[in-house]
């Protein structure tokens, strides 16, 4: 598996970044790192968080605090009067909920704290609301966050 696509369980990344799992979860909590992608016992870590970790640690040998970390991680405040939330850039992560075969949410990660149970009924609320349009997920009746196909 490339390194693009690696999938880490906390323990992994852990591992991978020298920092303990109770550092992660709080990191996750502080809005440091995004929280990990997939849902429930699924759930995983990325290349992109294993970078951010290292990141965070090397700002923090340099003795920056981690409101100094956060605030540098996340650049530069905007301009006053500026209303504009920042665009998303080419390193957040972004969750992809499927809803039926052809359709999925995408929700930035770090952006909303939804636990598990609410993204299936997000999921289901929006395939109940597509389905005279999009077939539901095979093993579902309304939709939901199982992959696979429909089979007529």
């Amino acid at each position: 598996m490339s390194e693009r696509h690696l999938q880490l369980s906390i323990g992994e990344l852990s591992e991978a970044a020298g920092v303990s799992r109770r550092t992660i979860r709080y990191y996750v909590q502080r809005g440091l790192i995004p929280p990990p992608l997939g849902a429930g016992r699924g759930h995983y870590y990325t290349a992109a968080h294993l970078e951010r970790l290292r990141r965070i640690r090397s700002l923090q040998d340099d003795a920056l605090s981690l409101e100094a970390i956060a605030a540098r991680l996340d650049g530069p405040a905007p301009p006053d009067g500026a209303a504009e939330a920042p665009a998303a850039g080419p390193s957040a992560l972004w969750l992809r909920l499927p809803v039926a075969l052809g359709l999925e949410l995408h929700l930035e990660g770090g952006r909303f704290r939804i636990s598990p149970a609410r993204l299936r009924r997000l999921a289901q609320a929006v395939a109940t609301c597509c389905r005279d349009i999009v077939p539901p997920l095979e093993g579902t009746e309304t939709g939901g966050t199982d992959h696979g196909a429909s089979e007529d």
